[in-house]
């Protein structure tokens, strides 16, 4: 954006030593202007800000909004339209709304984005809209060339203008906070005093008048009304009185004011805007001068300053205070500055050096370019008082006896009653270039003299180095004497040197030095200050110590420090001016790593260029009135470090529009605003209504739902999200102002992002049901084929039993059965009184019995799936045969359903459980052991529990005693069926063997033929 900043005119009000004249000028004001280059609309004919800060420019080629770094044409809301682009008139609405005329009729009210059109049907007059004004009741006018209306309801109601001419043409409308009307037309001014039904003409004339301007104390202040072609001068000031009198007083008589539109301040200034503009402070409009005086006190501004153009009617003061004007080329803004410049200043740079009672020296360089020559300006109270032609010097100086000296390129001199006295070199560096310039303790100064070194002068005699052997051989680039007479000396590539009478002492980056090249000295205030092209240390003792800022560090290119009485550092480098307050140096000083917040001031804040680097030297000094005089390569600018302009208003933010896809869906409606699905990647456009230096907005942004904490600060206007999922999201975004004020309830946008159908939760929640469902059928396969392999393993475990069955009855019972009766048939023939007989009878006997046994292991293994049905019976009999003896109480019970078990299940189970009740009534001392069998679906469950002792726990860790196989059988028999086996035990809780059998094992007739593995 191209920008022309420059101040004008003035000092800050109640400067102690300030003359009366002094004190009626305008403040310091800082001035940017926008053309069409930078985007600006041209012929801009009304100006307007919103309630949300937004500055709105009506024009022919349409309604523009700026926020001060962008034009951005606004044709309605996107399903309205204006019905024309050329606005003639804005007016804003305190409570937000704004309302809009045209130049071929018809006004429309802009509204939460909602726009309400009114035209000729509607009762609108015909004819270019003036004005749109809302009185002290909330009523709404409008002033068109073709009449006046007023709102009721929905519609227009012509205004009685019975006393205006029927072929005059209405030009403007104003109501004061009294109620009364004020109407020009191109002949007269009427007024209509409140409750009243008719304007009464004040004055009449007949040529156009420009536009009246309501001031402060509610007077309508209009350029001179006359008749005839003779040229009028002044002002008019009208004022109502009780009933319909008006008083009219006219000032600045003797000033040709034709076309001049009046308009007054948030301070009261006045500014009178034509092709040029001219400026009255309101100290001098309130000092009861004459007129004459008073045109002393008018100040003008125009396109030699910067104006962008002609200035045209449009003009607005906004809510920071800020004065817009249109022109014929663009846009210009005049804001209240810290910093003052000169009346028709010389152009260049110059040196500084304060003189006597506030006074200022300055020697400016002149410009090739502008053809301006050196001159030397004593300058007071922000006025230059005395302009002679002098040689260019580029160092300056005030000795003890406050005389000023001057250095340069053409030698030496000091200033003697107003008047330069030449002060010849010394021989071997007659023709150099002075660069510094310093005065010792005895009155002798030291003066570096470029590519010759440094000069002690005292009483005429000049001597190299003063006489001392051990200073640098080199001119130094800054010098200085410090509160105890020390004289300190400046040089190239971090050097400095000490000199105190005659001892030197020498300084480099062996005592942290790091400045780079030293250019800059202040030592005024017991401490000692160092700067340079680097940046900037404070002495400490015998070395330096760094000062490190925040942020993007501007304590660079530094040649110029001050530290005023109350503490505070001011800079001038390459960045601009920076001030570092007295706390935050006293936190630098505790804190070594600390790193000091600051002001920056720069050309946003009116400092015309750079300060320059190597010469002029200081560029910046203090008056003894405590102003600071700063010296840059475009100009000098002052500053009273105890008046500093703040603003104190935090900026309203708004949120314009979301963009995706490259569809932008304006915000203006208010509410919920609903993205298509398939949206991952959007753009968040906002500002902040701040428009005094919009460059130092900044704002810190959020999205809940995805940003764990706050973006920023930066300056950025937009905000952009990526891979973005769909749901419900709540953007805020707030902004501070350009001095740091933060308004921390910002603004918030909701919006949605649409979902596809595979981004549903109802199709999560399918897609999650299918995949269990897939697992659970891979899950049944699975259990299914386990099943099969244990119920084979079972099987094949039962057909082995069968087959040792028949084995055993075919072979060796038969044999056995044949052996019994061949010895029965040789018993036989003993006689029954020989003693073998009855040994043989007994020993057949004893094989009759080997045989039952025989046959019923065959039995066992050859057992019929219904006789299982006994495992709670071969418990309780096991148990109470196990009871019998000994002390401990058994009780066994069964729960649930009593279902079939496989045979191998069976006999597994009672052999586990008969080896836990056996180790129950032998091992633990029990009072009570208990059996419990629960049949459940799921599986079989035996539990055994006593009371006893225990199991030691280093038993059960290691799976038994040693040479002691029943715990370890029990876990491999349990094993074999693919069952559980839990034993637990504690030496007061007893012990509790628990045996878990799946029941797709342990029962018969589930849908899968399983057998326990062998």
């Amino acid at each position: 954006m191209k920008c022309l900043v420059l101040c004008i005119l003035g000092l800050l009000f109640c400067v102690p030593g300030r003359t009366a004249t002094a004190d009626l000028q305008m403040p310091p004001l800082n001035h940017r202007a926008w053309t069409k280059a930078d985007g600006a609309p041209s012929g801009i004919r009304n100006i307007a800000q919103s309630a949300d800060g937004t500055l709105w420019l009506a024009s022919s080629h349409g309604l523009f909004r700026f926020d001060g770094l962008r034009f951005i044409r606004y044709d309605g809301p996107a399903n309205q339209r204006f019905a024309s682009n050329n606005v003639a008139a804005l007016t804003a609405l305190p409570e937000g709304g704004l309302w809009i005329g045209f130049t071929f009729g018809g006004v429309s009210l802009l509204q939460d984005g909602h726009l309400t059109q009114y035209a000729e049907p509607q009762g609108i007059p015909r004819g270019t809209v003036k004005n749109i004004v809302r009185d002290q009741s909330g009523v709404m006018y409008v002033a068109s060339t073709g009449g006046l209306a007023r709102l009721e309801g929905d519609h227009w109601v012509r205004v009685n203008l019975d006393t205006v001419d029927a072929n005059t043409a209405l030009l403007q409308l104003l109501s004061d906070r009294a109620g009364t009307f004020w109407l020009l037309t191109d002949k007269a001014i009427l007024t209509r005093a409140p409750g009243a039904t008719q304007f009464v003409p004040v004055r009449k004339a007949d040529q156009p008048q420009p536009q009246m301007s309501l001031a402060p104390d509610d007077s309508v202040w209009v350029a001179a009304l006359g008749v005839g072609a003779a040229p009028r001068y002044g002002i008019d000031r009208l004022t109502a009185h009780a009933g319909s009198q008006i008083n009219i007083q006219r000032l600045l008589s003797a000033v040709d004011t034709r076309g001049n539109i009046p308009v007054f301040d948030h301070e009261g200034n006045l500014w009178l805007f034509a092709n040029t503009i001219s400026l009255i402070s309101a100290s001098a409009l309130a000092a009861h001068l004459s007129d004459a005086q008073l045109a002393q006190h008018l100040q003008t501004f125009d396109g030699s300053n910067g104006l962008s153009g002609l200035v045209n009617e449009a003009s607005l003061v906004d809510r920071e205070g800020n004065v817009w004007v249109a022109t014929s080329a663009g846009l210009d803004r005049f804001s209240r500055s810290n910093f003052a410049r000169l009346l028709n200043e010389p152009k260049g740079n110059g040196a500084i050096v304060p003189g006597e009672n506030g006074a200022v020296w300055a020697s400016m360089s002149g410009t090739a370019v502008t053809g301006d020559h050196p001159v030397l300006l004593e300058i007071r109270n922000g006025s230059i008082t005395r302009r002679q032609s002098s040689p260019s010097y580029t160092a300056a100086f005030q000795a003890n006896d406050r005389s000023v000296w001057l250095g340069g390129p053409m030698g030496l001199a000091h200033i003697v009653n107003g008047h330069l006295v030449a002060q010849p070199l010394p021989p071997e560096a007659a023709d150099s270039e002075v660069q510094s310039i310093v005065e010792d303790r005895d009155g002798a100064l030291w003066v570096s003299i470029v590519r010759r070194g440094v000069f002690r002068v005292a009483n005429g005699e000049w001597s190299a180095y003063g006489g001392l052997e051990s200073l640098p051989r080199m001119p130094a680039i800054i010098e200085t004497v410090d509160a105890d007479g020390h004289l300190w000396f400046g040089y190239t590539n971090n050097q400095i040197a000490r000199v105190n009478n005659t001892v030197v002492s020498l300084f480099d980056t062996r005592t942290n030095l790091k400045v780079g090249n030293v250019t800059a000295f202040e030592a005024r205030r017991g401490r000692l200050w160092v700067g340079g092209e680097l940046g900037l240390e404070r002495f400490e003792g015998e070395r330096f110590v760094e000062i490190h800022a925040q942020a993007d560090d501007p304590l660079v290119g530094i040649s110029g420090i001050v530290e005023t009485v109350a503490g505070d550092l001011w800079i001038n480098g390459s960045r601009g001016v920076v001030r570092v307050t007295r706390d935050e140096l006293a936190r630098a000083e505790k804190d070594a790593a600390y790193r000091v917040r600051f002001d920056l001031f720069n050309h946003l804040d009116g400092i015309p260029g750079d300060a320059m680097e190597l010469r002029p030297i200081p560029s910046a000094v203090e008056a003894s009135d405590g102003r600071l005089w700063f010296s840059t390569n475009a100009g000098l600018v002052s500053l009273d470090p105890t008046h500093i302009q703040r603003n104190p208003l935090p900026p309203p933010v708004t949120i314009w529009s979301i963009t995706s896809g490259g569809v932008k869906y304006p915000t203006e409606f208010g509410g919920r605003i609903h993205l298509p699905i398939h949206t991952t990647n959007l753009r968040i456009e906002f500002s902040a209504g701040s428009l005094t230096v919009p460059e130092r907005v900044r704002f810190r942004y959020q999205l809940e739902g995805l940003d764990s904490d706050w973006q920023g600060p930066d300056g950025r206007h937009e905000a952009g999200y990526t891979n973005l999922g769909p749901g419900h999201y709540t953007f805020r975004v707030i902004a501070s102002n350009n001095d740091g004020v933060w308004n921390n309830t910002g603004s918030s946008l909701d919006f949605t992002i649409a979902p596809a159908f595979y981004q549903t939760m109802w199709f999560d929640a399918l897609c999650t049901l299918a995949g269990l469902g897939l697992l659970l059928a891979v899950y049944r396969v699975r259990l299914a084929q386990v099943r099969a392999q244990v119920r084979g393993r079972l099987e094949e475990r039962l057909a082995e039993r069968e087959r040792i069955a028949r084995e055993l009855h075919d072979t060796l019972l038969q044999g056995i059965q044949g052996l019994v009766l061949r010895f029965q048939a040789a018993a036989n023939r003993i006689p029954q009184q020989e003693p073998a007989r009855a040994l043989m009878e007994r020993a057949l006997e004893r094989a009759d019995d080997v045989l039952r046994e025989g046959r019923d292991r065959v039995k066992d293994l050859r057992s019929s799936p219904g006789e299982d049905q006994d495992l709670p019976a071969a418990l309780a009999a096991a148990g109470k045969h196990l009871a019998l003896g000994h002390t401990a109480v058994f009780r066994a019970k069964m729960m649930g359903t009593q279902r079939e078990l496989h045979p191998i299940v069976r006999d597994e189970a009672l052999l586990i459980t008969r080896e836990a009740l056996t180790n129950a009534f032998l091992h633990a001392d029990a009072q009570v052991i208990d059996v419990e069998i629960v049949y459940s679906h799921a599986e079989l469950r035996v539990i055994i529990r006593d009371d006893g002792r225990g199991i030691d726990s280093e038993i059960l860790q290691a799976g038994g005693r040693p040479g002691h196989w029943g715990l370890l059988g029990m876990r491999e028999r349990a094993q074999k069926i693919r069952a559980t086996l839990r034993i637990s035990s504690s030496p007061q809780g007893g012990t509790e063997i628990d045996l878990r059998i799946p029941a797709q094992v342990a029962y018969l007739g589930t849908s899968s033929k399983t057998r326990p593995r062998e």
